[in-house]
C-alpha cells in the first residue's frame, strides 16, 4: 500500500517540534540558567523576557496593561509589592526602571554590575536572572517596537525568535539572527547558514534554503543562491530564477504595482510585480519608477522610459531628474528645469530656475527670483510674482511678498487674502473657513470668503482651544470665541487662567478669575462659577473645593455634597477620598462618612481596595508609608520611606515619600 502523504500543516508542526527539540539540546549543552529558564517558559507557554542586541524586550508590551507590581523603598534599598499589598521581593535592590507601559520592571541588585539584574513581571515576581547576551548599553534603549503583532528578540548568540504582545514566543530556533519587515506579516528567519520565511500564524512557510533573503515587497521577495539573485513568490516558487547580480525594490505604494530594479553585470533593467521583465538590463542605472514610467541614466544623462512598452518617452539627454509624480517628471537641461508628462509631452517649458514640492499635489517654481505654483498636470496656477510660497493645507498656500503674508486657494485658483499681514495661520478644525491673522502686532481672525474680520484684530495672542473654539488673550484677560466669531466666554469675566483642554479630567478644567477658581467644560461653559479659593480634580462626579480656608466637595451643579470642614481634600477614587481634619488624615465616602479614622499624617489615592497611609517617624522625621484594607487593618507595614502607588484615572504611578532608589 502506498504511504499517505502528510499534509502541509502536519509537516510544519513536525518541523517546528524538531526545532524546539534542537533548541532544547543546544540549551542543555550550554547549561546556563538563563537558557534553561527560557526553554522552560517556552514549553509552558509562560511570559518570557528576551534580549535583542541593544534592546530589552519584555512580554505584554501593551499600552493598556494594568500595573500589578509596585516599588517600596527603605534606606537605599528597594523591594517589590503586588497590587494586593503583599511583598513579592524583599528590600534587596539598589536601582530600578519601568519599561514604558508594559507593567514590567528592570531591577539591579547589590554586588551586580551596574546594568545587570532581573526582570520583575506585572505580578511582581522575578522572571529572569542575568539574561544571556545583555549588552552594556541595553538599558539605555526602549523596548523593541511591536509591528504586526510581533517583535524580533534574541538571547545572546544562542537563540532567537519572535515575541507576541502577550509575551508568548511565536517562533524560536537555535539560529543566530532574525529579520522582519514593518509592512508585511511575513518575516525572514535564519537557521544555520540558510534563510527562509515564517509567519506568526503558520510558523515556517518557506524552508530555510537561501544564502540570503530580504522581506517581501508585494508578492515577491529577493533571495540569493550562491552569487546570483532571484525573486520568489509566497508559495516558495520562483517568479524570477536566480540569475541577477543585484536586485532592489523600486516602488511600493499601497496597491500599486511593485517594480524591482535588476542588475546583470553593469546594466540595469526592471521586473514587475508578476515577475515579468518588461525592461531588460540595458541602462547604467534605474533611479525612480512609478505610475508606469521610470527615470533611467545612460552615460550620466537622464531619460524617461515607459515600462510596459519599453519605449523611451524622453531620450537620455538631461542633466538631472526629480522623483516622478502621478502625471510627469521634472528634468533639467542646460541648467533650467522643465516638465515632461507621462505621455512624453512637454508640460512646462525649460525656463524654471528652481523647483521643489509644495504639499502632495503641487510644485513650487522660481523664475527670475520670484516664486509661483505649478500643478502635477504642468499648469501654472499661481504666477511667479511672490517672494516665497508655503503649504498650509491641501488647498491653501501662504504667499509672501517681502515680509508680508497673504493666502491663496490652490483649488479655486484665487487669492483669498492680499499679502498685507505680519502672520497668517489656518487650522483644519475650522473647516478652512477662517484664517488667524496678525496686523500691527495684534491677532484676530478673518473670514476667507469675504475677507472681513470675524474676531477683531486686537488680541495679544489667539490659538485653537478646542475643535470649534479659539482662545484669545488681551491685556491679561482671556476670551473664548467660536470659529464663527461668537463670544463663548465673555471678557467681562476677566479670566486670567484657563486650563488647556488636554489637561481636562472627565471633560472639566480649571478656570481662574480675579483670584477665584471654578470649573469650565470643554465647550466653554462655566460649570462651577469662579467663587472658590481653589478647586481640585473632578472624580466620581465630585470636585474638591476650598472656601474660607476649608475644603469640601461639590456636585457638578455647584452644590455642596460634603461641607467644607477639612484642611485638605484629595480627589475621590473608588468611592472614597483622603482628607485632613484637625491635622490628621483619614478617608471618607461620598456622604462624608469616615471610612478610615483620622489618625495618620498623610494619605492619598486608593487602588484595589487598599489605602496608602503615612506616619511620621519621631526620630528621623521621615514619613513612613504602608497600606490598609477597608477594615483599617495593616496589609503592608507602615515602615517604608517610599511607596509607589497608582494615580486614579491615569495610566501612571506616584512615588509617595522620598524615592530611595536609583533610576536606571
Amino acid at each position: 500500500m502506498r504511504e499517505a502523504i502528510p499534509s502541509r500543516s502536519e509537516l510544519r508542526n513536525h518541523r517546528n517540534a524538531k526545532r524546539q527539540d534542537a533548541a532544547s539540546s543546544f540549551f542543555d549543552q550550554k547549561g546556563e540558567a538563563a537558557s534553561r529558564r527560557f526553554l522552560s517558559c517556552l514549553r509552558q507557554g509562560r511570559i518570557t523576557p528576551l534580549v535583542l542586541s541593544f534592546w530589552i524586550a519584555v512580554s505584554a508590551a501593551t499600552a493598556d496593561l494594568q500595573r500589578d507590581c509596585f516599588l517600596v523603598g527603605k534606606g537605599d534599598r528597594l523591594g517589590v509589592i503586588g497590587s494586593d499589598g503583599a511583598v513579592r521581593t524583599p528590600l534587596k535592590y539598589r536601582a530600578a526602571s519601568r519599561w514604558g507601559d508594559t507593567g514590567y520592571l528592570w531591577v539591579s541588585g547589590y554586588g551586580d554590575p551596574p546594568l545587570d539584574g532581573n526582570f520583575i513581571n506585572a505580578k511582581g515576581f522575578e522572571v529572569s536572572t542575568r539574561p544571556v547576551g545583555l549588552e552594556i548599553n541595553a538599558l539605555a534603549f526602549e523596548l523593541p517596537e511591536f509591528r504586526n503583532g510581533r517583535a524580533a528578540v534574541r538571547t545572546g548568540s544562542a537563540s532567537h525568535g519572535f515575541l507576541g504582545p502577550d509575551g508568548k514566543i511565536l517562533y524560536a530556533t537555535s539560529a543566530v539572527g532574525a529579520a522582519m519587515h514593518h509592512l508585511d506579516p511575513w518575516m525572514v528567519i535564519r537557521e544555520g547558514d540558510d534563510m527562509g520565511f515564517a509567519t506568526v500564524a503558520e510558523g515556517v512557510v518557506i524552508e530555510p534554503q537561501f544564502d540570503e533573503a530580504f522581506p517581501f515587497g508585494g508578492d515577491l521577495a529577493p533571495v540569493r543562491e550562491g552569487p546570483r539573485w532571484g525573486l520568489v513568490r509566497r508559495d516558495g516558487s520562483y517568479a524570477v530564477r536566480s540569475m541577477y547580480d543585484e536586485i532592489r525594490l523600486l516602488t511600493r505604494r499601497g496597491d500599486r504595482p511593485v517594480f524591482w530594479a535588476v542588475r546583470l553585470e553593469d546594466r540595469w533593467g526592471i521586473v514587475d510585480s508578476g515577475g515579468n521583465v518588461p525592461v531588460p538590463p540595458r541602462f547604467d542605472s534605474i533611479r525612480h519608477a512609478d505610475h508606469g514610467v521610470a527615470t533611467v541614466t545612460v552615460d550620466d544623462k537622464f531619460g524617461v522610459i515607459e515600462i510596459a512598452s519599453n519605449q523611451m518617452l524622453a531620450p537620455p539627454h538631461y542633466e538631472s531628474a526629480l522623483p516622478l509624480d502621478r502625471q510627469g517628471v521634472w528634468l533639467q537641461r542646460e541648467g533650467r528645469w522643465g516638465r515632461i508628462g507621462i505621455d512624453g509631452r512637454e508640460q512646462c517649458p525649460f525656463n524654471v530656475e528652481r523647483v521643489s514640492r509644495l504639499g502632495e499635489t503641487h510644485w513650487r517654481i522660481w523664475r527670475h527670483g520670484r516664486c509661483g505654483v505649478v500643478s502635477e498636470s504642468g499648469e501654472e496656477i499661481v504666477e511667479t510674482i511672490y517672494s516665497d510660497i508655503s503649504s498650509l493645507s491641501t488647498n491653501l498656500a501662504r504667499v509672501r511678498v517681502g515680509q508680508e503674508f497673504g493666502l491663496f486657494d490652490l483649488r479655486a485658483r484665487k487669492l483669498l487674502l492680499k499679502p498685507e499681514y505680519q502672520g497668517v495661520r489656518v487650522y483644519s478644525q475650522f473647516r478652512e473657513s477662517i484664517a488667524l491673522v496678525k496686523l500691527v502686532g495684534r491677532w484676530g481672525a478673518v473670514d476667507l470668503a469675504s475677507g472681513a474680520p470675524v474676531i477683531p484684530i486686537e488680541s495679544d495672542a489667539i490659538d485653537p482651544w478646542w475643535p470649534s473654539l479659539l482662545i484669545a488673550s488681551k491685556d491679561g484677560s482671556t476670551v473664548l470665541y467660536s470659529y464663527t466669531g461668537e463670544t463663548v466666554l465673555s471678557p467681562d469675566l476677566e479670566a486670567d487662567l484657563i486650563e488647556l483642554p488636554q489637561d481636562f479630567v472627565q471633560g472639566y478644567g480649571r478656570i481662574q478669575s480675579k483670584g477665584k477658581a471654578g470649573l469650565i467644560t470643554s465647550r466653554g461653559r462655566i460649570a462651577i462659577p469662579c467663587r472658590y479659593e481653589d478647586v481640585g480634580v473632578v472624580a466620581d462626579g465630585l470636585v474638591p473645593a476650598e472656601m474660607d480656608g476649608r475644603w469640601g466637595y461639590l456636585d457638578l451643579d455647584g452644590t455642596w455634597r460634603i461641607k467644607p470642614v477639612y484642611g485638605e481634600a484629595h480627589p475621590f477614587s473608588g468611592g472614597v477620598a483622603a482628607a485632613r481634619k484637625d491635622g490628621r488624615v483619614g478617608y471618607i465616602d461620598q456622604d462624608g462618612v469616615t471610612v478610615i479614622p483620622f489618625r495618620y499624617d498623610d494619605g492619598r489615592c486608593t487602588y484595589n481596595g487598599l489605602f496608602p497611609v503615612a506616619l511620621q517617624d519621631q526620630k528621623s522625621k521621615a514619613m513612613l508609608w504602608g497600606l490598609l484594607n477597608q477594615k483599617s487593618e495593616v496589609v503592608l507595614p507602615i515602615e517604608y520611606e517610599a511607596l509607589e502607588w497608582p494615580h486614579p484615572g491615569r495610566q501612571l504611578t506616584t512615588i509617595h515619600g522620598r524615592q530611595t532608589w536609583r533610576s536606571l
